[in-house]
């Protein structure tokens, strides 16, 4: 799934991460037989990928190309293109949450679990054993995070947490017998992933993006005129690498993916420092903040976000329309609605609901497909409610408390 689709002449045809990250929730979701042809995709092209791991020097696992059409990396600019190596991780999620969401145990068997080894055999090569804090931490040196303004450093938060979350997936799946795999190969897995380092930055008790950018001089806003935005299109890649700015959410979105990582203290503290530094030159930006936002219950600011992921390219925010659409962006505006102002996600097994609602929306109704079921979900300024369409009755969280949701409806009060 390209970049721009079929919108426009953007990306020249070439898809990213975008596809796992921002639009595959959505099939997940509600297509999962579209879902598992764009998963069943990334295994054809594994060949390609573990390709690409030996030309870095790795000679075990797999790496998926940043920028591609066949499978081959097409990116000519490594810093900001093979150097995200999270791309790996970002895959790897993607079909973790497929399996949670729809339980579907033949291809997890047949193709998934062989993409999630392979990737997380690369990350055991490709990392390093260094003592931090007291005691041995296993480190990610010059990777490029989401947040392409931070090139090549040393423990990006968002690739470390990614990665560990890859590698306890492969060491899960090997024991499970999801995949040959011997014991000691699953104890590595398991040990790397249990004790990936992922920088704090404990001055300013906020999670750190890298290990060099709360160091690094704070980029001149004041002086920088509005016409000069997007950065990348203005200022040499050396200077804005230099300097604490990012192009989008980096640290902020691996806590928008992991929402039980952090405490809500720790999460406003990070969104309160990162928001200001943040220019949103990247379309994939906002409809983090706008989640995030949602999450601390800064409902005119989730609001006031999503109302420019969603428009986004109607108004031309970005000044890049005729490109094409933003396909990511809006699959984005899916993920403000129910990541969102519904409070979406899955842990440990279960289905959380959670009503962010914000004033100037009434009502948010939508269906959704979980293991088996149809789900329809209802929001309004005074109520949650959740039944089941189709199937079993279903255990889940609704606005913090587990429920048993049937075919009657459960209303939750705010």
């Amino acid at each position: 799934m390209a970049a721009k689709g079929i919108t426009g002449p953007g990306y020249e045809g070439h898809y990213f991460w975008d596809t796992e990250m921002y639009m595959l929730p959505f099939f997940i979701y509600t297509q999962p037989q579209m879902a598992k042809q764009l998963l069943h995709y990334r295994y054809s092209i594994l060949p390609q990928a573990r390709q690409r791991a030996r030309d870095l020097g790795v000679t075990k696992g797999a790496l998926y190309a940043w920028r591609t059409i066949n499978g081959e990396e097409a990116s000519a600019y490594f810093p900001a293109g093979t150097a995200q190596y999270h791309i790996n991780a970002d895959i790897a999620h993607t079909i973790k949450l497929y399996f949670e969401v729809t339980d579907d145990q033949d291809f997890l068997r047949e193709q998934g679990a062989a993409v999630v080894l392979e990737t997380a055999r690369f990350w055991l090569q490709f990392g390093g054993w260094e003592q931090r804090d007291g005691k041995q931490q296993f480190c990610l040196y010059k990777v490029t995070g989401p947040d392409e303004y931070t090139a090549l450093v040393d423990n990006n938060y968002y690739t470390n947490r990614m990665a560990k979350e890859n590698m306890a997936f492969a060491a899960w799946l090997i024991k499970q017998g999801y995949i040959d795999g011997d014991t000691d190969e699953q104890a590595q897995l398991a040990r790397a992933s249990e004790a990936m380092y992922l920088p704090y930055d404990a001055t300013n008790q906020v999670t750190a993006q890298d290990d060099n950018s709360p160091k690094m001089p704070l980029w001149p806003f004041a002086t920088t005129a509005a016409t000069q935005y997007p950065l990348l299109l203005h200022y040499h890649p050396l200077m804005i690498y230099r300097h604490r700015v990012n192009k989008q959410a980096d640290t902020l979105l691996a806590e928008m993916l992991f929402p039980e990582d952090q405490s809500q203290e720790q999460l406003a503290r990070d969104y309160d420092y990162y928001e200001p530094i943040t220019t949103h030159d990247s379309s994939l930006s906002r409809s983090i903040f706008s989640i995030l936002a949602s999450r601390l219950d800064r409902r005119d600011k989730a609001y006031s976000y999503y109302m420019d992921t969603s428009l986004m390219d109607l108004v031309d925010l970005q000044g890049n329309a005729k490109d094409g659409l933003h396909e990511a962006n809006l699959g984005g505006s899916w993920l403000g609605l129910t990541y969102g102002f519904a409070g979406m996600y899955v842990a440990a097994g279960k289905l959380h609901i959670t009503n962010h609602l914000p004033q100037e929306i009434n009502q948010l109704s939508y269906r959704l497909r979980f293991r088996g079921r149809v789900l329809e979900v209802q929001l309004t300024q005074d109520s949650t409610q959740v039944q089941v369409v189709s199937g079993t009755p279903l255990m889940m969280v609704v606005d913090g408390r587990e429920v048993e949701v049937t075919s009657g409806t459960i209303a939750n009060g705010r």
